[in-house]
């Protein structure tokens, strides 16, 4: 992995912070949260996710200094920042940018991949799908561009098809034919997907700091400290249950665990901006939406679940039992605190305790797992 790679992946994840972000901050000053705008915010993390992975990929199965690709990583970076601040829904630039912006990003794309099957003539089975899938989602997000902001559901129907347009190329080709051809390196891809994981859980110290910046004390010093908790909890449960497992690498298997990852940094995003908010506020005015509060960490539980289940190139499926049984603990406490009309901060503390202690269990799993075998897949 290059230091390049390390610096597009941070930009990539203050990308997607910037969308968990608006959300806590909405919900936090009574502002409106509706579905089209939780709608956007998904949508673009998909669609982000789909620029990584895809540039990743390329990356991977065709490694080495290429400093044409590096110029055209540079320009997605820009591009995709710009199109996370356009397509937020806030009050920022307009929907066209972000769709001029991601125009752009998925061009960047194609690119890269035409450069790749070029050099590469084995490789062009499998650029082609990333290559033509990103120029169809390039060509739909240019109809975006000359659309008027007022028609939501409109550009709202355009970003969906060009994330299909996007999406399935990978899903149903790119990736089968990566995996059959064994041209997929897996130690690399668990590097960089281990290191998304890593940035984004610092970027809940950066989102406290930020948070309590400007005050002369701590108005929630219980978040404050579940905060650094549930920060060295999702370390541990990623890095001792999903990790040392590896990458799976046969077609089905390799989605869904995409799918889990997906899910897990959502979940994670979304803690770590829930905690760094709530540590700003008194706890006689902490507040929260009872929808809301309790899926942050539901989330985290859910992909890590996922990924458990799926395994990776050994499987040690002891880890998905403890996702399931913290889970299944989750929404128990979720029913009895929602039922007794408890305020929000109690649910966002009893989520929090289940995901340190999932993390102190993986931890103590993972010190037994050093001396037992796991099972590879046959």
């Amino acid at each position: 992995m290059s230091w390049f790679e390390l610096f597009y992946d941070l930009v990539i994840v203050a990308s997607i912070a910037h969308g968990s972000h608006l959300v806590v901050q909405d919900i936090l000053n009574e502002d409106s949260f509706n579905f089209t705008m939780g709608t956007w915010l998904i949508s673009t993390f998909v669609i982000t996710f789909a620029l990584w992975f895809s540039t990743t990929t390329a990356i991977n199965i065709a490694p080495g200094n290429v400093p044409l690709r590096k110029s055209l990583m540079f320009a997605q970076m820009f591009s995709v920042t710009v199109a996370n601040l356009a397509l937020s829904r806030s009050e920022g630039l307009p929907d066209d940018w972000g769709f001029a912006a991601l125009t752009a990003a998925f061009a960047t794309v194609a690119c890269i991949f035409a450069i790749t099957g070029r050099v590469r003539p084995d490789l062009r089975v499998v650029a082609g799908p990333w290559m033509w899938g990103s120029i169809a989602a390039a060509i739909l997000l240019a109809v975006g561009v000359v659309m008027p902001d007022a028609w939501i559901t409109a550009e709202l129907a355009v970003f969906g098809v060009a994330i299909l347009a996007a999406v399935l190329p990978i899903v149903l080709l790119g990736i089968p034919r990566v995996c059959r051809l064994e041209h997929m390196e897996p130690g690399h891809l668990a590097e960089r997907i281990g290191q998304l994981v890593i940035i984004v859980i610092g970027e809940s110290f950066l989102g406290l700091v930020l948070t309590l910046t400007g005050l002369n004390y701590v108005p929630g010093p219980v978040f404050f400290v579940l905060t650094f908790l549930v920060a060295g909890a999702l370390w541990a449960i990623y890095f001792s249950s999903v990790f040392p497992l590896g990458v799976p690498l046969s077609p089905g298997r390799l989605e869904l665990w995409l799918l889990g990852v997906m899910v897990f940094l959502v979940g994670v995003c979304y803690s770590a901006e829930t905690l760094a908010a709530y540590a700003a506020v008194e706890w006689s005015k902490q507040w929260g939406s009872h929808s809301f509060i309790p899926l942050t960490s539901t989330y985290v539980l859910v992909g890590v679940l996922i990924l458990a289940l799926v395994g990776g190139q050994a499987r040690d499926r002891v880890y998905a039992r403890v996702h399931l049984v913290a889970l299944l603990v989750l929404v128990a406490a979720w029913v009895g605190l929602v039922f007794t009309g408890s305020p929000g901060n109690l649910l966002l503390l009893a989520s929090s305790v289940v995901i340190v202690a999932d993390g102190l269990a993986c931890i103590v799993l993972r010190r037994e797992g050093d001396h037992r075998p796991v099972t590879l897949p046959q």
